[in-house]
């Protein structure tokens, strides 16, 4: 790795560090509670497919069913969604959006595009789009080098708390390791 390739690799590790704290404050800000982005995440397929299967909801989010479920009774406890089974079939539950599920939903949302204006809005137009051209042909080269983002990550590439994962690279960047809290800073 020559001195700018590592001057860039630290300066980007920078950014996604306090893009992480900043995303953390702006979503957290705006809501009653402590909603997870993958949550979130799930909210909005919730809304989209109200009344889904929760087999459905779960091949959707690419989950084990259980790990649906556990979600899913999270969402349930905090009244977001409210579950019921089919009429047809009593083995079936559907899930359904709450009232409280889609004021939060409008928060998140609002909460992401505050975030995504205060961090780019720095940018003109035309570097919005170069600097987004870049990002993803930095994702498409991983994604071959490492087989795209787990099941576990979400649209924002968030991992629940307590299963932070960095992905090693190695020392020749050529191949990719899973494991946890890597130290960046001797870079």
């Amino acid at each position: 790795m020559n001195n700018s390739s590592a001057n860039i690799l630290k300066s980007f590790i920078r950014l996604a560090r306090m893009v992480h704290r900043e995303s953390h404050k702006h979503v957290h800000d705006v809501q009653d509670h402590r909603m997870h982005r993958a949550q979130g995440h799930l909210l909005s397929i919730i809304a989209e497919n109200n009344g889904a299967k929760q087999m459905e909801l779960a091949e959707l989010m690419d989950m084990r069913p259980s790990s649906m479920t556990e979600m899913l009774t999270k969402l349930a406890q905090t009244e977001l969604i409210e579950r019921k089974q089919d009429e047809k079939d009593q083995r079936v539950m559907r899930v359904y959006l709450t009232e409280k599920g889609e004021n939060a939903l409008k928060a998140s949302k609002a909460a992401i595009v505050d975030m995504s204006d205060s961090l780019f809005g720095v940018l003109t137009e035309e570097e919005q789009a170069q600097f987004a051209s870049l990002m993803d042909k930095l994702t498409k080269n991983l994604e071959e080098k490492c087989g795209g983002l787990s099941h576990h990550e979400d649209f924002m590439g968030h991992r629940g708390h307590g299963e932070h994962r960095r992905a090693d690279f190695g020392h020749d960047f050529g191949h990719c390791r899973h494991h946890g809290h890597h130290n960046f800073r001797g870079i």
